[in-house]
């Protein structure tokens, strides 16, 4: 669950975000991550990784039963350590950027869907995450959710 406090709604607007090695705070949103995979993003990460889903499923992740919905939930185990990293990550940056999870591809932006009753229809709607950490707020290029 994501802190309300985190979420600015950004319907139509620009921010300002860019994320690049030089910034101190360079990977730090890479760490201690309860992160949701989707298939996709398992097929993408395991055939960059050249490993079969099973192989990569039992590597790479944990999974359960949602209790309220009864889908299996797939998360990327973090290292098993004091830094709790994504086990893609390094000095240099995220090791497989061009596949990286979706939630990883969006980010400083999160994703929610809501359904208000049986006769509304689903909404889609983008936030921006600010976390205290992240100096990439402070930089001049300007995105909209589109972009």
């Amino acid at each position: 669950m994501i802190d309300q406090a985190l979420m600015q709604s950004i319907p139509d607007r620009k921010f300002r975000f860019a994320c690049h090695k030089d910034l101190s705070c360079f990977t730090k949103c890479c760490a201690n991550l309860n992160l949701v995979l989707t298939p996709y993003d398992v097929l993408r990460l395991k055939n960059r990784l050249k490993l079969l889903s099973d192989v990569f499923l039992e590597t790479y992740t944990t999974s359960y039963i949602d209790q309220a919905y009864g889908v299996p939930v797939v998360r990327l185990k973090m290292n098993d350590d004091k830094t709790r990293r994504c086990p893609f990550v390094s000095r240099k940056g995220c090791a497989v950027y061009e596949d990286r999870p979706g939630a990883c591809r969006l980010y400083p932006l999160g994703r929610a869907a809501s359904k208000i009753s049986e006769e509304c229809a689903a909404g889609e709607y983008y936030f921006v995450v600010k976390e205290s950490h992240c100096l990439g707020f402070n930089e001049k290029q300007e995105w909209t959710v589109q972009e």
